[in-house]
């Protein structure tokens, strides 16, 4: 499996003074990282002694910058200049230093520190990075493995490393952290992380994130595109804190709840903040059947239009509903729903979906204690259904795995579950999820390769991000080119997707306790869908469709319009932008012009109209020039058959296109 990341392990921090020993046990660096973006850093060291302090250095090739860290160690570790003054840099390189320690510790043992890396966008070709490991004697530091001060003398195998920087992706998924809190552990300003979610806050058409750090509160952090536009990943930055101070440990939704434009946030706990220009509110408490629930969904229950919200109890192990009154209030339709005081699970994780194709939300909730299933008859109204014997897990997501437009229920260890009838639902299998077995605990959805077929994320808590590749059938296999680490941090507590660069293609987000938030970006290229086309009278909905692939240079792609009507006016309209008309944000409903059920999705900046031949078709050329600097490069499209007679506006739209050039 191809890997971005460079391992860099533990650095001791428990050394005598006198009779201290550190050495270094391994130092891993992956073949290749794509420029411009983020990779880590692990070495691997073990120590002994009473007391002291150690210390690590790397020597790291200019244009490589650190931009977070994190150490297993239960000793506080900082980063530092002091343990580099011994030290002389190569040309060409800078150093940066690591120190920590104090407690006595008899035993020889070992720790883990990681380090993040970011690369200067552009910068490619084979660099080297080193290692060394030191220790204090008194005030003095002192080179121990190995001995030499002079990092060009440091040149075997263990201590030296390669990487090539390459201008082109090679995997699907980068290193994307820049500027996300991924600096803890071991005493270096830890924090108590919980869970992130995604949403596009500040309507700029890039995913948020809001991050639940149980120590200080929810934390917004909003991304933006490098300076340099051929510059894979993003750089974040954040905001105003949407709750302070602490957090009690619970996700969190983005939502609109009170329809004012604006998004939202309801906490798992069922506390409500709403978003009032660049203001966070915290809401009136909705009527709690019990405090302690920590796992939220959101979705209309009740056709009117809002957002209802769901609470799964974590520790008193109650399932809620709450009724959206439109008025920054909820009231609970809960009637029939499990309410169990004093029977707490470890996790748990509610769903909103249609499982038994009727048009209404119904509820699944599967916790470590035991799963419940309720379908839901559009009012509030819940009936219990009836689920197969199957090991509990605390995670799941709904996703039609199959593409036979019914959703089914997947669990973190592999349980396929599909509703039957009367009420039941009964287990799936052959789907190879099998394979999942134990070690899985978290579970995402999503069409990473934008094939029309959902994939799987799916995390351990203990340091394993893996990728589920569905076949278009529903069976699935462990796609092992994804880029993801199959060795990230220790801790991983929480999953989600989320389209953070605006591109239409998923992204990534993984949660760890005590270290932070890392994001992964998608790097794939092509052609996807998003949003919806329409219809009208006697025309059926036109579609939108490529002809080859956006590849620089290739003067042979375009994009074909099929309309089931022909001989009519066409036109295919391109934008690089999918979030605003003006000032007015997309999508724009048209039903104000006549187009019921029609939206814009794009705006018609760049405007190619021409003839619908008998056929039913207009191809417009959109030949890829060979220029380095379009690499990655997103723009957007979507097409209107103009029928008179089709609706008062007189034409049909096409859903939109998202074009990222490879």
């Amino acid at each position: 499996m191809n890997r971005r990341t460079i391992h860099l392990v533990a650095l001791s921090l428990l050394l005598a003074v006198a009779s201290c020993d550190i050495q270094l046990q391994l130092f891993l660096v992956p073949t290749q990282a794509v420029s411009g973006t983020m990779f880590e850093i692990r070495v691997s060291a073990g120590f002994s002694g009473t007391a002291g302090i150690a210390s690590g250095v790397l020597q790291l090739p200019n244009g490589f910058a650190m931009v977070g860290y994190a150490s297993s160690t239960m000793e506080p570790v900082l980063a530092s200049a002091a343990p580099t003054a011994i030290y002389t840099a190569e040309p060409g390189t800078h150093l940066v230093g690591f120190s920590g320690g104090g407690a006595p510790n008899p035993v020889t043992t070992q720790g883990t520190i990681q380090v993040f890396v970011r690369t200067t966008p552009g910068l490619t070709g084979t660099f080297h990075i080193k290692v060394a490991l030191g220790v204090a004697n008194g005030s003095a530091w002192i080179a121990q493995d190995p001995p030499q001060t002079q990092f060009a003398s440091i040149n075997d195998a263990a201590h030296r490393k390669s990487i090539v920087l390459v201008p082109a992706p090679f995997t699907d998924f980068a290193f994307d952290s820049d500027g996300l809190p991924i600096t803890g552990g071991g005493g270096t300003t830890a924090r108590p992380w919980f869970s992130s979610t995604c949403g596009d806050i500040d309507g700029d058409g890039n995913a948020d994130i809001v991050a639940v750090d149980t120590a200080n509160g929810l934390r917004h952090f909003r991304s933006q595109p490098h300076s340099s536009p051929p510059a894979p990943g993003t750089v974040w930055t954040e905001q105003g804190a949407v709750l302070t101070p602490a957090s009690p440990a619970a996700r969190c939704a983005i939502a609109d709840l009170d329809g004012d434009g604006a998004m939202d946030v309801m906490r798992g706990d069922g506390t409500p903040i709403f978003r009032s220009g660049t203001q966070w509110v915290v809401g009136a408490t909705p009527p709690l059947l019990q405090p302690g629930s920590d796992s939220v969904a959101i979705g209309d229950v009740d056709h009117d239009g809002r957002p209802d919200v769901a609470l799964g109890g974590h520790t008193s192990k109650t399932l809620q509903v709450l009724l959206n009154n439109g008025d920054r209030t909820f009231r609970d339709s809960s009637t029939g729903l499990p309410n169990f005081p004093g029977q707490p699970t470890t996790h748990d994780t509610v769903l909103f979906a249609d499982f038994d194709g009727d048009g209404n939300l119904d509820l699944f909730w599967v916790t470590n204690a035991g799963s419940f299933a309720f379908l839901g008859n559009g009012h509030g109204g819940w009936t219990a259904a009836t689920l197969p014997l199957f090991v509990t897990d605390g995670d799941a997501v709904a996703v039609d795995i199959d593409g036979d437009g019914v959703l089914e229920i997947v669990t973190a260890r592999g349980t396929v579950l599909r509703y039957f009838v009367n009420n039941v639902f009964a287990q799936m299998t052959g789907t190879g999820l099998e394979a999942l077995g134990t070690g899985a605990t978290l579970i995402e959805a999503l069409d990473f390769d934008r094939d029309g077929d959902m994939d799987l994320a799916v995390a351990s808590n203990l340091d394993r991000l893996e990728l589920w590749r569905n076949d278009s059938t529903g069976r699935f296999t462990r796609y092992l080119s994804s880029g993801l680490p199959d060795q990230l941090v220790p801790g991983i507590v929480d999953l989600t997707v989320g389209d953070i660069d605006g591109n239409n293609w998923p992204d990534l987000v993984v949660t760890v306790d005590g270290t932070g938030v890392f994001a992964f970006q998608n790097l794939n290229t092509g052609v996807a869908p998003f949003g919806a086309g329409c219809s009208g009278l006697g025309v059926q909905v036109p579609t939108l469709q490529a002809i080859g692939s956006p590849t620089r240079g290739n003067a042979a792609f375009a994009l074909r319009l099929h309309s089931t009507v022909g001989s009519v006016l066409g036109g295919i309209w391109f934008d690089g932008d999918r979030t605003h008309l003006g000032t007015a944000p997309l999508p724009l409903d048209l039903a104000q012009f006549g187009a019921q059920g029609c939206a814009l999705l794009v705006p018609p900046t760049f405007l190619s109209l021409g003839l619908i031949d008998t056929g039913g078709n207009l191809t417009v050329p959109l030949a890829v020039p060979p220029t380095p600097a379009l690499a990655r490069a997103t723009f957007f499209a979507q097409g209107c058959a103009f029928v008179l007679t089709a609706n008062p506006a007189g034409g049909v739209l096409t859903a939109g296109v998202a074009i990222r050039i490879d």
